[in-house]
């Protein structure tokens, strides 16, 4: 493990191993070691921006096999989208580092990106791109707007719960006790979800990006952990429903609620086992 302070050890890294590279355009940090310096740990990750020449993207991403330079890879996912690609790296000292890797002509269009590395505190690590520089200067720097679920999604999201749920207990009853278990947990997954976009809309963060309370949420639901029995599987569906009901009234006033007929169902996987 390393000491506290490795962020600004491995961002020098990145520095010199990227400003060297004719392939690579500029390094940005942005991320929670800009907005609150203050708040670093040894937990807090490095977030980079880097921006490859048109045409040398290819070389960063989606192999993370130039990160290897840094440390040894424990483990990494990647993500793809419209504009950029992004590699989140754990290495075997427990260092993280999320790199957001585009290329130099998008920046220029960063601005009008619906969400991008930009929009809050960042600070250039290097630059030999003059489409870099004006886009650090001229892009506001704003939190990320909260991203609620619209009324449709939210309608899909119940839906589907009252579905899974069902489901879940008729593998219960059929004694398929894995399905009805990894079912069971989704659904205390499902009530999680909507707790963390009730607080997102209450206090305008963002779903699973920005922290913030969040004890309350998990204490309620903490008692649907169960043994993964029949008995303790049906106990975790009955109390994960009753949770998501109550989130769903918090939620929306049109809410339309699914428990009283999955109670019945409950009831009578518990006759059918007796």
């Amino acid at each position: 493990m390393v000491e506290d302070g490795w962020q600004d050890a491995t961002i020098e890294q990145l520095h010199k191993l990227l400003e060297p590279d004719s392939g690579v355009a500029a390094l940005v940090l942005f991320g929670s070691l800009c907005a609150t310096p203050e708040a670093i740990d040894w937990w807090s990750d490095v977030d980079v921006m880097l921006v490859t020449r048109d045409g040398a993207r290819d070389r960063f991403f989606p192999s993370p096999a130039w990160l290897e330079a840094l440390g040894d890879l424990y483990a990494w996912e990647r993500s793809s989208y419209e504009r950029s690609g992004a590699i989140r790296a754990v290495f075997a000292d427990l260092r993280r580092v999320d790199v957001v890797v585009v290329e130099e002509h998008v920046v220029a269009d960063i601005a009008n990106w619906p969400n991008h590395p930009l929009r809050g505190a960042r600070r250039v690590v290097f630059s030999r791109s003059p489409v870099v520089d004006d886009a650090v200067v001229t892009v506001a720097a704003e939190p990320p707007p909260a991203r609620p679920a619209t009324p449709e999604a939210f309608q899909d999201m119940c839906r589907e719960f009252w579905f899974a749920a069902h489901i879940a207990l008729k593998k219960a009853v059929r004694g398929d006790l894995l399905i009805a278990a990894h079912l069971a947990l989704g659904l205390v997954r499902e009530c999680m979800v909507l707790s963390m976009l009730l607080r997102d809309r209450d206090t305008g963060t963002r779903y699973h990006r920005d922290g913030g309370a969040g004890s309350e949420a998990v204490a309620a639901l903490s008692p649907a952990a169960r043994p993964f029995t029949f008995d303790g599987i049906v106990g975790t569906i009955e109390h994960a429903a009753r949770s998501f009901d109550a989130l769903g009234r918090a939620w929306s006033a049109s809410y339309t609620s699914g428990l009283s007929e999955l109670l019945q169902f409950v009831d009578a996987a518990r006759v059918y086992k007796k």
